[in-house]
């Protein structure tokens, strides 16, 4: 992590008990944080302070009352002044407070051990003689950081089995889905849609349509679930034609042209328009985003809407934030981090990604190697799906069939299906039955 993503981070700890001051009982105690994990000055005494008035004076913590209380010691200046405090409440995410701690003390751990690395190289490098209770103390300093450490969880085969239990007594009793349905049952059937904490990688080749089937999917999730769509590549005034197409059924080519009778313009905008309504989806128009700028829209689009998976058009056109960096890294970095966005925000995230060059003229279905940077890509996703077949529609054809390959799926199996594209539209569908 950089300075300022640490910064960054403890940021959202110190938010997250302002918040929710209960979080100090259920979470940071029992996980052994201390000031000193803060590298930030203003936040370390602001975590003391936090512990102090929950645990010494009994205080309610809120933003006022944290104020009043450094007002009162003659600490507000040092703990960063009344409009950092006021910062830090909007920061907080609660809701997922384990992901950060994990993080805060991973990095603790990792200056921490390599300060104690540099200073036992320090010891032996300048003794002239190295005796057992030298290295006695270098292992006892190292000892300090095992408590810290130790968040490692060991279940033995009952917990593990009376969990499976209790799950599965769960999933009968609800009988819904544990994901987030996409209404393609090609991918339904085998991964129970969309899950929360997870990277799915929608590909194919240029053409084929992938903005369209995951524009597809949208509507089709934004009935029960908030849905966001990033789109990278495709301008907000084509997303609408796009996604008006597809729910009042009109030609994408009418709508650009304005070549509408009356009947249909009132057919599309008006009789239509409670179809809209009734979908909780949401558009992030950018040319260009960074992975720190994406995760910041991420961030506000769950804090501020809901949002429980969000669909990233595409994964090449997000930068890694270095110039310099060979593209093999960059892929690796955003990967990477797209997979820790849904962890740590606890949503669904599907990112569309093109084949390789390579693989584009060839009409053989594409496979995993075919990834553009498909070692980490295909790493870090739990779900790699491909459309396959003919970009090129006859003229009088109006829907072509293509398949969906589920080509990995680490909670499933995989599998592949047909699927319908409905040229006019640009729409994807189910297959019917009889098809």
């Amino acid at each position: 992590m950089t300075t300022s993503e640490i910064t960054e981070l403890e940021k959202v700890i110190i938010g997250s008990i302002i918040q929710k001051e209960s979080l100090l009982d259920s979470h940071f105690m029992e996980k052994h944080i201390i000031a000193d994990m803060f590298t930030d000055s203003r936040n370390q005494l602001l975590y003391a302070n936090l512990v102090n008035m929950h645990y010494i004076a009994g205080m309610k913590i809120n933003s006022v009352s944290l104020f009043q209380y450094l007002a009162t010691s003659n600490q507000l200046e040092a703990c960063g002044g009344g409009v950092y405090i006021a910062e830090l409440e909007g920061d907080g995410f609660p809701s997922n407070i384990d992901f950060y701690i994990e993080q805060l003390q991973e990095v603790f751990l990792r200056r921490e051990t390599v300060k104690k690395l540099r200073t036992a190289m320090e010891t032996v490098g300048h003794a002239d003689k190295v005796t057992p209770d030298d290295v006695t103390k270098i292992i006892a300093d190292f000892s300090q950081l095992t408590e810290i450490a130790e968040t490692t969880k060991i279940a033995d085969i009952n917990h593990l089995f009376t969990l499976a239990k209790n799950e599965t007594n769960k999933a009968m009793q609800t009988k819904e889905p544990t994901g987030i349905l996409s209404g393609f049952d090609v991918f339904d059937s085998v991964s129970d849609g969309f899950q929360k904490g997870e990277l799915s990688i929608l590909a194919a080749r240029p053409s084929i349509g992938k903005t369209s089937l995951a524009l597809s999917m949208c509507m089709n999730i934004a009935k029960a679930h908030p849905v966001a769509f990033i789109s990278l590549e495709t301008p907000d005034k084509m997303i609408a034609f796009k996604i008006t197409g597809l729910l009042a059924d009109t030609p994408i080519f009418q709508l650009r042209k304005g070549y509408l009778t009356e009947q249909k313009y009132r057919e599309t905008f008006e009789q239509k328009a409670a179809e809209f309504r009734q979908r909780n989806f949401f558009l992030v128009d950018k040319t260009s985003v960074d992975i720190m700028e994406l995760k910041s829209i991420v961030r506000r689009l769950v804090l501020q809407y809901g949002i429980e998976i969000v669909f990233v058009d595409y994964i090449g056109l997000v930068d890694a934030g270095s110039l310099n960096m060979p593209v093999y890294e960059k892929q690796t970095i955003v990967s990477r981090s797209l997979k820790e966005m849904a962890r740590e925000f606890n949503i669904a995230v599907c990112a569309l990604c093109q084949v390789s060059r390579g693989a584009e003229g060839q009409n053989k279905p594409p496979l995993l190697s075919d990834l553009r940077g498909s070692g980490s890509i295909e790493q870090d996703a739990d779900v790699v799906m491909f459309i396959h077949g003919n970009r090129i529609i006859p003229k009088d054809e109006r829907t072509a069939t293509r398949e969906l390959i589920i080509a990995k799926n680490r909670n499933g199996e995989c599998t592949l299906g047909k699927i319908n594209f409905v040229k006019a539209t640009a729409k994807y569908e189910n297959l019917k039955k009889k098809e």
